[in-house]
């Protein structure tokens, strides 16, 4: 079977990669002329250069594929129209390729993300996939725009979106500044208040959107692939801290000093190439209690069953930092 990967440069696209690789598919990797090959690096993959707004290219790359795979997507732009031609316009070209493919195509599997709906309500009121969406940043929005299109295409595609929360582990740059500190015995928290979240472990989420992929009954539908459980910020670094057998002091920061840094990040870089990956948007969302969503949906119809909790999640993904010298 061919699959199609988008993102595979990426740091869930490159895990999703390797458990392609491991369960036998022949494996097409869509790159650009620039992408970082380090986590692609000696393995038997397909690599074809090609622009994600490049349609012709993309219909030639997926001819005949049985399963395409679109992780790729900016999670940094300078403004809403730049998230929307990267997030909704990709989306969009891949979509009309997977309609080239002369029926051979079984799945369109779309990563999104929780962004598109939100914050939960409460502890109580999680996130399930007929929640409402309520995107309250550019990037939640140009998600959601790009899942509209999904579903769109669903009356012609065989297709299944997948939405995980806060991911990480092995390979994972985002959340290393969050472990950096605490070497030096500090930890730095957002507000004076408990603030939940759901997590998951990236083989977890790469399993489950696989698992997905092969499964007739998710044609069709969404779902959100977390841990199952509800973790605050003090639990995680206090976990974190006892894996690095460090003693850390939380040093907690007002919601307006995370904003007001958010708010200078993207100052600072607005006429930059490469936009700020921290700004404003971003704080938005780290100031937030609830960020949290339900796995029923995927257990009931594709017996979706984290395997790694926090404790092993983390022990992995901080000795995995540390072999590659990032801690």
């Amino acid at each position: 079977m061919r699959a199609v990967i988008t993102g595979a440069t990426g740091f869930i696209g490159s895990h999703v990669t390797d458990l392609l690789i491991e369960r036998g598919y022949e494996v097409c990797c869509i790159i650009r002329p620039t992408s970082n090959l380090r986590w692609l690096k000696d393995k038997k993959v397909e690599l074809v250069e090609a622009e994600l707004h490049d349609q012709e290219r993309l219909n030639e790359v997926c001819k005949g594929a049985h399963y395409i795979i679109h992780c790729a997507g900016a999670i940094a732009a300078h403004n809403l129209e730049d998230f929307i031609r990267h997030n909704k316009g990709a989306t969009e070209h891949m979509l009309r390729a997977a309609l080239t493919t002369a029926g051979t195509l079984k799945r369109f599997v779309h990563l999104s993300s929780m962004a598109v709906c939100g914050p939960a309500q409460s502890r109580s009121d999680v996130l399930h996939s007929t929640s409402p969406c309520m995107p309250i940043t550019a990037y939640g929005i140009s998600k959601l725009e790009a899942e509209k299109a999904v579903h769109n295409a669903m009356g012609r595609l065989p297709i299944t979106i997948i939405r995980p929360p806060a991911v990480y582990g092995e390979r994972d740059e985002a959340t290393l500044s969050f472990f950096a500190m605490i070497p030096y015995h500090i930890v730095a928290l957002i507000g004076f208040g408990e603030k939940w979240i759901s997590m998951v472990h990236v083989s977890d989420l790469v399993r489950g959107l696989v698992d997905a992929m092969e499964s007739d009954a998710t044609i069709g539908n969404t779902y959100f692939l977390s841990s199952g459980e509800q973790y605050n910020w003090d639990h995680i670094a206090e976990v974190s801290a006892s894996v690095m057998n460090v003693r850390a002091f939380k040093v907690r920061l007002p919601h307006s000093v995370v904003k007001l840094v958010g708010a200078l990040s993207q100052l600072f870089t607005r006429f930059h190439t490469r936009p700020a990956v921290f700004n404003y948007e971003k704080a938005i969302d780290f100031v937030q209690q609830y960020w949290l969503c339900s796995i029923e949906e995927a257990q009931r119809d594709f017996h979706f069953q984290p395997r790694v909790d926090l404790r092993e999640g983390l022990e992995r993904t901080i000795q995995w930092y540390r072999a590659q010298e990032w801690l």
